[in-house]
């Protein structure tokens, strides 16, 4: 078992607003927030924050950046997602999409 983290939740009073979980029921049992909040730059990007609700393996915070015609920025979270926590991964581009 490795060392655990701890999800790092934004503050909803500084634009951020919380529009989605998921419980990762088959791996280590961790639920995760989804947050997102517009970019001060422009209403065509948004940055989303996802975090362990308490104590995760390996990371428990992920970033990513989305524009309005889905095309992804900041990959790199993203990346590591899909190849550590696919169903996090899955579910969070689900709820991206949805969110538009």
């Amino acid at each position: 078992m490795g060392k655990k983290h701890k999800g790092n939740h934004p503050d909803l009073e500084n634009g951020w607003e919380k529009i989605g979980e998921w419980l990762d029921k088959g791996g280590d049992g961790v639920r995760w927030s989804i947050f997102r909040r517009r970019q001060d730059h422009s209403d065509e990007w948004m940055t989303y924050k996802i975090c362990a609700n308490g104590k995760a393996e390996s990371k428990a915070n992920y970033w990513a950046v989305r524009k309005n015609t889905g095309q992804l920025g900041f990959i790199k979270d993203m990346a590591i997602m899909r190849a550590h926590r696919p169903g996090l991964h899955a579910a969070v581009e689900e709820i991206m999409e949805a969110d538009g």
